[in-house]
């Protein structure tokens, strides 16, 4: 028997797992290669319009070739077998965009997982890019309650700035606009506009949104024929009322032989003698003012600008220092208006749940009164009176 033949089997068989190591290692080796794309890497999804991106796809070696799409956090969101892609349909978001060269064995190459999860033959481009993509949807909008129609009193003195809840809203920009019954549109807002003092009628509020930060809206046009990069919501009917305010005069009281003064918001009946007295120390001629309420004021809702819990606000009322106490953590944009209306204070601050953010108003010396503070960010918007003694 020859016994070298085993000797030369075991060599061959050694040679044979060399060789296929060598293969393999070859396999891996360089897969990476280069991506880049001359289109536009953003996009307005829901427009209607196709977004594409060409994407050119160099050096690359190995079996199987994708383009992952990852967030901030390296987590795949998206996994495109192909050198072209449309962004149109897509939700709101930023991605991180490589290519990945790899085998047939490849690990954990699927939606949710991490880059640096992936195991077996494979190799990610050298370079990349980030594609952006901008949402208009609207979603729905409602106030109190969850309602989309209310009754406000218009000539009461107080703000009347509904406090709206978003529902699926995701765009970049929004503006509130106000129509008719017929759907026309009659005025355009940055903020959710105050009713106080507009008169009677029906008018009816629309949140429109677009991709784009800033965008123009026309007057006298119905709200169906938006279109293209804008979008827009339900419609809150809102009842404006007036005669619904407190009826204030000097309270009448017979005082035979006295003389009526108002002392501590009491009417008093003062002897003649006692009156300079009661002067020096406040009190003041004639009957203190008295307010009621009409029987119109029963049918008002619950006061919006006190509505909710999500906020609160102390000390209220306030020598100047604010403090705001949110239960949700949000970006938010506070604005200080006054009876009319007018903006007087603004700035963006951070809300932190169960925590307060600081608000300073000495330095503006605003006069003593009631005004409307509100606190909007993405999601949830606010509405609150804060008296500044």
């Amino acid at each position: 028997m020859n016994r070298q033949l085993p000797y030369a089997l075991v060599a061959c068989f050694a040679l044979l797992v060399f060789l296929s190591m060598n293969v393999l290692a070859q396999t891996c080796t360089n897969l990476s290669g280069t991506i880049s794309t001359s289109s536009q890497k953003s996009s307005c999804s829901g427009d209607g319009v196709a977004d594409i991106v060409n994407v050119a796809i160099t050096g690359n070696r190995g079996t199987n070739y994708a383009l992952l799409f990852t967030d901030a956090n390296d987590v795949i969101k998206k996994i495109i077998n192909a050198g072209s892609f449309d962004m149109e349909g897509w939700y709101s978001d930023v991605y991180n965009v490589r290519g990945i060269s790899y085998e047939n064995n490849i690990v954990n190459l699927q939606v949710g997982k991490k880059v640096s999860q992936l195991s077996g033959c494979y190799a990610l481009s050298t370079t990349g890019f980030t594609v952006t993509i901008f949402n208009k949807e609207a979603g729905t909008i409602s106030t109190t309650g969850g309602r989309t129609d209310t009754t406000i009193c218009v000539d009461d003195g107080k703000a009347d700035v509904l406090p709206l809840t978003y529902t699926g809203l995701q765009a970049f920009g929004m503006m509130f606009v106000l129509t008719n019954t017929s759907d026309v549109i009659t005025s355009v807002h940055f903020n959710v506009p105050n009713l106080e003092g507009t008169g009677v009628g029906t008018v009816k509020l629309w949140l429109v949104t677009s991709c784009f930060e800033t965008f123009t809206l026309n007057t006298g046009i119905p709200i169906s024929s938006l279109g293209g990069t804008l979008d827009y919501s339900n419609a809150i009917t809102i009842t404006k009322r007036t005669g619904c305010a407190p009826i204030c005069a000097p309270e009448n009281v017979a005082c035979p032989g006295k003389v009526l003064m108002c002392i501590n918001n009491v009417s008093t009946c003062v002897a003649q003698k006692d009156v300079n007295k009661k002067l020096k120390a406040g009190g003041t001629l004639g009957g203190c003012i008295k307010c009621t309420q009409p029987t119109l004021r029963a049918s008002r809702p619950v006061d919006i600008t006190d509505a909710g819990e999500s906020v609160k606000l102390y000390p209220n009322p306030t020598r100047g220092v604010l403090n705001i106490s949110s239960n949700y953590n949000a970006e938010a944009q506070v604005t200080l208006l006054d009876n009319s209306g007018r903006m007087i204070y603004q700035q963006k601050m951070q809300l932190v749940k169960n925590a307060s953010s600081r608000i300073d108003l000495q330095r503006s010396k605003l006069p003593a009164g009631m005004y409307t503070l509100m606190i909007r960010s993405a999601g949830h918007s606010e509405v609150k009176k804060v008296w500044i003694q």
